[in-house]
């Protein structure tokens, strides 16, 4: 066998190893994802019943800021998700927000949020990208 062939079959090996591993390490995040949700979205509808909407959003913003990573990031959403289904309406909290169908501007107001609590990462702006879904659902039938 040639140098390139075997370089080539090298390579291929270890591109089927990494997407093996990728794969596993994708399912295992998303059963833990499934396993601790119920969890962690009664978390969120507990603490959403005694605040108000900024309330559930600075408190996303703090978790996200703990675990900055997928699954950290799936948690705090299901959390925000939680605590917007059992907090107070805020007067005025869906104004600025863009509506959910404008992906640009709706990222680029979630990325600005996170920036507003010290959240840089991609995995804050996932998270805030659910508040215009929210607004959508709630505020501009």
């Amino acid at each position: 066998m040639n140098k390139f062939a075997f370089a080539a079959l090298a390579g291929l090996f270890f591109l089927l190893l990494a997407m093996g591993t990728c794969s596993y390490f994708i399912r295992q995040t998303e059963e833990d994802i499934e396993r601790e949700k119920p969890e962690i979205e009664s978390a969120g509808k507990d603490f959403g019943a005694s605040t108000y909407e900024l309330g559930c959003v600075k408190a996303a913003a703090a978790r996200i800021g703990k675990n900055e990573s997928i699954k950290g990031a799936a948690f705090s959403a299901v959390f925000l998700d939680g605590c917007l289904k059992t907090c107070v309406a805020t007067p005025g909290f869906c104004d600025d927000v863009p509506k959910w169908k404008d992906r640009f501007k709706s990222g680029a107001w979630a990325q600005a949020v996170c920036n507003e609590f010290g959240q840089s990462s991609n995995y804050c702006r996932k998270v805030m990208e659910q508040i215009p879904q929210y607004c959508d659902r709630t505020h501009y039938r």
